[in-house]
């Protein structure tokens, strides 16, 4: 509780060691993870496959003295208060990369990476109105599998502050030319053969005066030649989508010139299981009591084997599947299916289907 006394989540974690209270570690301070325990999202003995058993009563003690006591709640109440906060935060940090540089979350699909990230994906989503959720088969190392398939990338910036009048394209073209000749090396270096580099060169640019920039490319084929007016046609059209406005007439400057040097990789075949002959229902592992707050509160509530739910299989929520390395929270109005490669996508009762 912050000095205004409302309640605050993060931004420090309870790490893993002592993590949340729930570890049973030494861990004395509420985490999201025992809010998720205490609102039956969570399986105190399947916590990764069974192998980190879950305290189970001392979270709602320590939530009673630390959140709810003060506030004048019970401790459901604190819960459901956390994870409200929690989903309202991500929501923000969601709306910061979308709404305010000019996207709408309404047309894409949210892809949930984490463990803990699939029990909080319908009411994010819920809340931005994205119609579909892709929850990844190997969701809690899915950035640990994108770092090794992922392109080499190199990022190289120079300052280089002049208005369009005052623009010298030599010196321009000389600056990229040497952030490409140390791009091109590192890559060498790398191991990365000459027909697997590609370079992208761009500006940050603004009107004089402003305190923000906006980044816009730039092709090879404008740095070569003598005109650049197709650059400041990009950033105002650029300026137009992210600020609702745009002023031709006004002097542009550039400040930074940018160089990514992209060393590409070989994907690996991802691998398409067949379908599974039984129905969804025979991953049914039992029914417990869920928290949803959206349907007014406990709900007895199927829990599912992640690991049996394959290719076609579909589930209506409220429902919970478990895997060994996350849970995920199907809320009431939502439904889930497996696709071809055995990921989750998760659409509101009526969307798009998979």
């Amino acid at each position: 509780i912050d000095a205004g006394g409302l309640l605050r989540m993060g931004p420090q974690s309870a790490g893993a060691a002592p993590g949340p209270v729930s570890y049973g570690l030494g861990g004395e301070v509420p985490a999201c993870t025992d809010a998720n325990l205490l609102l039956g999202y969570l399986n105190p003995g399947f916590f990764l496959g069974g192998r980190i058993p879950l305290d189970v009563a001392r979270p709602g003690a320590v939530l009673q003295e630390r959140i709810a006591d003060p506030l004048g709640l019970d401790v459901l109440e604190a819960a459901i208060g956390i994870s409200k906060v929690v989903n309202a935060n991500m929501t923000d940090g969601l709306r910061a990369v979308t709404i305010e540089r000019g996207d709408d979350p309404r047309e894409f699909t949210l892809v949930v990476a984490g463990g803990a990230g699939p029990i909080h994906a319908c009411a994010i989503a819920r809340e931005l109105e994205v119609p579909s959720v892709l929850i990844p088969r190997s969701s809690s190392v899915f950035c640990a599998a994108g770092m090794l398939i992922s392109d080499l990338r190199h990022h190289f910036v120079t300052t280089y502050r002049a208005s369009a009048d005052r623009l010298n394209q030599a010196a321009v073209r000389g600056r990229f030319e040497d952030m490409a000749v140390r791009g091109r090396a590192l890559l060498a270096s790398e191991g990365v053969k000459e027909e697997d580099r590609t370079l992208a060169c761009s500006v940050d640019t603004r009107y004089l005066g402003q305190p923000h920039e906006v980044n816009v490319s730039v092709e090879w084929e404008e740095l070569r030649g003598e005109d650049l007016s197709p650059v400041f046609e990009r950033f105002h059209a650029r300026h137009d989508d992210l600020f609702g406005y745009s002023e031709p007439e006004e002097t542009v400057e550039f400040v930074n010139l940018r160089l990514v040097a992209v060393g590409l990789t070989r994907p690996p075949r991802m691998s398409e299981p067949p379908p599974e002959a039984d129905s969804a229902e025979s991953a049914l592992k039992e029914h417990r009591d869920v928290c949803f707050p959206t349907s007014g509160g406990w709900v007895r509530t199927p829990v599912y084997d992640g690991h049996r739910l394959a290719r076609g299989h579909r589930i209506e929520g409220g429902a919970v599947i478990e895997r060994r390395n996350t849970t995920i929270v199907v809320e009431p109005g939502w439904e889930i299916a497996c696709d071809r490669r055995g990921n989750y996508v998760l659409t509101p009762n009526g969307g798009e289907r998979p």
